[in-house]
């Protein structure tokens, strides 16, 4: 079963993980080698002298080797030449009229449409109109209709009544008597039931005409509304009509679309009018044509993209011309149209959609003339090798002045490809080389890639900044002639790489970055032998570990140190290169003593970023976080005080024996401090934060689950740590001060359980053990024993000398037997010193303090004040 789980397991190939770290670092040094040569490169750093016509030359210019010299003024002349020659360039396009029809046809069928719907509403109240008036006339027919059959009903009722009285006048009734008054009755009783019918259709009829008033008006009121929508509709159609054609028209010209205007017949002849016009070449004005004196004018047709030359202006027409033409052509339009409505429409649609279909090409000129300019072959001179072009002490002519700014961009423009390749690879050899160098005494490894990215990081700042400085010297030099050349290079801050990687890495690291920044910054300074020595011992001062860093001032100090070693040295190179003793410039001295300022004014700016960036924990990050006003400690004050208490005795108990051991006394105390910020979350689940004499919150808990809130305060601290950016090195000691260690006190209690249950507790043992690791540092060993050994005294009853001694001797005895401190590089007589170190201290924490008698009296006043 568990060779199956392993090769369940699949393992990482070591192979692949190194082919990865060596692939990355090669590409950080090749990225890093081409920028920090792009910075060495003299192009960037030297800056010609720039002479104006009267200048005195400062410095003899002589040819290297043989070139050629562009002829400027020669090369103008030429090209103004070539310009005059070029002719201007015109657009006729053929899509302006397809454009114009296409937005006439749509115009007119938009309006079209518009009218048709119009007239749809004005059929349709006609028809309401009809048919409400239809209706009245059959109203008035039928009742006229109704009352004459009332009247003959009636008249024919009288005269059954008549018969009926007669046959009642006779007396008795015979058989055919009584079958006459029976058949009398019967037609009487009909007709009666058709007079009710009758009546009842006169009184329909009469409340119908009643209401054909209210109907009436009503009629009235919707096509009064009706009619004035329409209105608004035609104007609107009109207003759309213009403004899709783009037509501008006075009050007097809106006169003239009053009429049906819209008719296919007007939007042909339109069209055609159009046709015939915009045909033509049009331009706006003839006086843009052939500007400048030129004989002929180049048209461009932008559909075909056919190029003729045109030299007449009797082809063109211009805007007003072309208008004329219209009038014209609109004569033998409408021959039947004896109103001249049509006519003048035409006329004033046709002038206002006509365009000009030529427009001069500026964009295409000019490109042209750019690219004339570029491709025009420039004119040279011939200079040969160790010919002097300028002589110092001369006055500078313009032609002068011409041929030094020539032979500068010469010179500038030389391909320095194989130069540039030869310093990209010198770099990347010293960064290669001093990367091998990097290696821990004793420790056999190298650097991680993460502290060789930091180390590369401080020197390309480095450079930079230096690279900034030489630019703004050069250009100071420049503006005051005066100025003896270099003497500001002394304030650049050399040194600042290898500061920087002191504090963060220590001084081998160190003094190989100043080392690389003093190498690349006499390269940039034209290979200057003297000032390499110059930074080398700056960068060394710089390297050196600091005998107290606890402030920003401490870093000030150091750079005063830098400025300290500067000045001799300053002082030594003037007598080299000057060979007199005499010869002082103050402000190189002034520069080369405040360098070592601006190194450490730089340093405590840079500082924080690094720290961040790459998650180092220097001193002065260390004294920022001992504030007991840090967020972290204030939240584990208020919710957990017995943990805070302990974490205060813990710091104190490490630092102590850091300083014993020769440890980092100061991260030793730091990281007590927030060694368990992890208990703050649900501090009641620890002993120590709970109230005397109150039940223990675990004795109705699971073993198990007690267990797993107790370890899991590890996990919850580097949370926290992450959280306020604590940094690496707390985070660590954070999560290694109990190792591997099992938390026997439940361990022992769910073996108890198991004993009863008939479980085998051991088989999850696991789950009682803290996940460490174990400590990988002095100072996190430090942290675990000061831990245990303040935890177990804590829990004594009377504590007395003799058993505080026994009681911390028992518990770090246990600690190194159970194999916890084998990583950390404690050897056996540190780990005696620190037991007895702690011991003593913890009996001074202990000790028995004086019982005072209580004082009658004053208990007695206390009692009467109260």
């Amino acid at each position: 079963m568990k060779i199956d789980i392993l090769n369940e397991i699949k393992l990482p190939n070591f192979n692949d993980l190194r082919k990865k770290k060596i692939l990355e670092k090669s590409l950080m040094f090749l990225v890093l080698s081409v920028v920090i040569s792009y910075l060495l490169s003299p192009k960037i750093i030297f800056t010609p002298t720039i002479y104006k016509e009267g200048d005195i030359i400062l410095h003899t210019i002589s040819i290297n080797e043989d070139l050629l010299i562009p002829d400027k003024v020669s090369t103008q002349l030429k090209k103004e030449q070539l310009l005059k020659q070029q002719r201007p360039i015109y657009d006729f396009d053929p899509n302006i009229l397809e454009n114009t029809k296409k937005k006439i046809h749509e115009s007119f069928q938009t309006i079209r449409n518009e009218f048709q719907q119009i007239e749809n509403q004005v059929e349709e109240m006609l028809n309401r109109n009809r048919s409400l008036g239809l209706a009245y006339f059959m109203s008035v027919s039928n009742l006229q209709e109704v009352t004459q059959q009332v009247s003959h009903y009636q008249r024919y009722k009288a005269a059954l009544q008549k018969r009926l009285k007669e046959i009642h006048g006779e007396g008795k009734l015979t058989a055919k008597g009584f079958l006459r008054k029976k058949k009398l009755d019967a037609d009487l009783k009909t007709v009666t039931q058709i007079l009710n019918e009758l009546d009842g259709k006169i009184i329909y009829y009469n409340r119908e005409q009643e209401s054909f008033t209210d109907r009436f008006q009503k009629i009235k009121i919707d096509n009064e509304n009706l009619i004035s929508d329409i209105d608004e509709r035609r104007k609107t159609a009109t207003s759309n009509f213009n403004e899709s054609l783009l037509l501008e028209l006075s009050d007097a010209e809106r006169q003239l679309l009053d009429f049906p205007f819209y008719t296919n017949e007007i939007e042909t002849q339109l069209i055609v009018l159009l046709t015939d016009i915009l045909n033509q070449r049009i331009i706006i004005s003839k006086d843009i044509l052939l500007p400048e004196g030129k004989e002929k004018i180049e048209m461009r047709n932008l559909v075909t993209g056919e190029t003729s030359k045109i030299d007449s202006l009797q082809e063109f027409y211009d805007i007003s011309e072309a208008r004329l033409l219209i009038n014209d052509l609109v004569k033998e339009y409408f021959p039947g149209d004896e109103t001249g409505r049509k006519k003048n429409l035409l006329i004033l649609l046709g002038q206002k959609l006509i365009r000009p279909t030529v427009s001069e090409n500026k964009q295409e000129y000019e490109k042209r003339k750019e690219n004339l300019s570029d491709n025009m072959s420039k004119v040279y001179f011939s200079v040969k090798k160790g010919e002097v072009i300028a002589r110092a002490g001369n006055r500078v002519t313009h032609d002068k002045v011409e041929l030094i700014n020539s032979y500068y961009e010469v010179v500038s423009n030389i391909n320095k490809l194989p130069r540039m390749a030869g310093v990209v690879l010198f770099v990347l050899f010293s960064l290669v080389l001093i990367s091998f160098s990097f290696q821990f005494p004793g420790s056999g490894h190298r650097l991680p890639l993460k502290k060789h990215l930091l180390i590369m990081t401080s020197v390309l700042i480095t450079l930079i900044l230096i690279k900034g400085g030489l630019v703004i010297g050069e250009v100071i030099e420049t503006r005051y002639l005066d100025s003896q050349s270099g003497v500001y290079n002394y304030v650049l801050p050399v040194a600042l790489g290898a500061m920087l990687a002191g504090i963060l890495l220590g001084f081998e690291a160190a003094l190989m970055t100043g080392l690389l920044t003093a190498l690349f910054t006499s390269i940039m300074m034209q290979g200057n032998l003297y000032f390499f020595f110059y930074a080398i011992m700056g960068s060394i001062v710089a390297a050196l570990p600091m005998t107290r860093f606890d402030s920003r001032y401490s870093i000030l100090l150091h750079g005063l140190k830098i400025s300290a070693v500067n000045l001799p040295m300053l002082m030594i190179l003037y007598l080299i290169e000057s060979n007199q003793i005499g010869v002082i410039n103050w402000i190189s001295i002034t520069s080369a003593l405040f360098s070592g300022v601006l190194t450490a004014l730089l340093t405590s700016f840079l500082l924080p970023f690094f720290e961040s960036i790459f998650d180092i924990t220097t001193n002065l990050k260390l004294l920022e976080l001992s504030n007991m006003n840090h967020p972290a400690l204030k939240e584990l004050i208020f919710k957990a005080p017995g943990t805070y208490q302990h974490s205060i005795i813990v710091g104190n108990l490490a630092e102590s024996a850091a300083v014993k051991v020769g440890a980092n006394s100061l991260l030793s105390r730091v990281a007590s401090y927030y060694h368990d910020i992890g208990k703050a979350t649900d501090a009641h689940f620890y002993i120590e934060n709970q109230a005397p004499n109150y039940p223990n919150i675990h004795d109705s808990m699971n073993p198990y689950d007690s267990a797993k809130v107790i370890i899991k305060h590890l996990q919850k601290g580097a949370e926290v740590a992450e959280k306020y950016r604590l940094g690496k090195d707390i985070t660590d000691i954070l999560l290694q001060h109990h190792g591997t260690n099992l938390v026997k006190y439940f361990f022992n209690k769910a073996k108890e359980q198991s004993i009863i249950s008939d479980d085998n507790i051991e088989t999850e043992r696991a789950k009682f053990c803290y996940a460490g690791p174990k400590p990988q540092s002095m100072e996190a060993a430090l942290v675990m024993l000061a831990d245990m050994a303040e935890a177990s005294t804590r829990s004594l009853n009377k504590p007395t000398p003799e058993l505080i001694r026994e009681i911390t001797e028992k518990v770090c005895w246990a600690v190194l037997d159970d194999g916890q401190l084998d990583e950390s590089g404690m050897t056996l007589q540190t780990f005696h010193t620190i037991v007895d170190m702690y011991s003593s201290m913890l009996i001074s924490i202990h000790h028995h303090r004086i019982k005072y008698p209580e004082d009658s009296d004053l208990r007695n006043n206390s009692k009467k004040r109260n």
